[in-house]
């Protein structure tokens, strides 16, 4: 396993758009994510020309996990300490793969200088999967020192 920086390939974009919009939200502990069959309106699906303009711009960095068959099993979006937005795909959920993604994500933004790390949590089968993760529940913000 390995992550890596998301590119602006057709094929990362491809990716992006199954993972982040297709991949619903973990409501249950110890239950695969349901596909997401509708697209928000307030955050539609961007085209790969404005995909290319989010990366471009910088604000967010976007990593992926890739298995060792180099298959995209994984997509986060993290703003300096805080991340953003954490998948796994479904057919790879449940068998330790966020657990790796979030240790190996854990040392990128250590070694950014970051002193702590913070995300915003409203689903139980998440919020589950960031205790195990070391973090502080605060309500809907959760925390991890490092």
């Amino acid at each position: 396993m390995k992550v890596r920086e998301i590119s602006n390939s057709k094929k990362d974009y491809t990716e992006f758009v199954n993972l982040f919009y297709r991949t619903d939200y973990s409501f249950k502990s110890n239950q695969i994510s349901n596909i997401q069959t509708e697209v928000d309106p307030c955050d539609p699906i961007p085209d790969y020309n404005e995909f290319c303009d989010i990366l471009n711009f910088g604000l967010y960095q976007y990593f992926v996990l890739e298995n060792d068959d180099k298959k995209v099993i994984g997509l986060t979006q993290v703003l300096e300490n805080e991340i953003c937005e954490f998948t796994i795909d479904r057919e790879h959920q449940l068998s330790g793969n966020g657990r790796i993604f979030y240790q190996l994500l854990e040392k990128i933004i250590k070694a950014s200088g970051a002193k702590n790390i913070v995300l915003t949590c409203y689903f139980p089968g998440s919020m589950i999967f960031w205790k195990k993760m070391g973090f502080k529940n605060h309500n809907i913000i959760f925390t991890k020192e490092l």
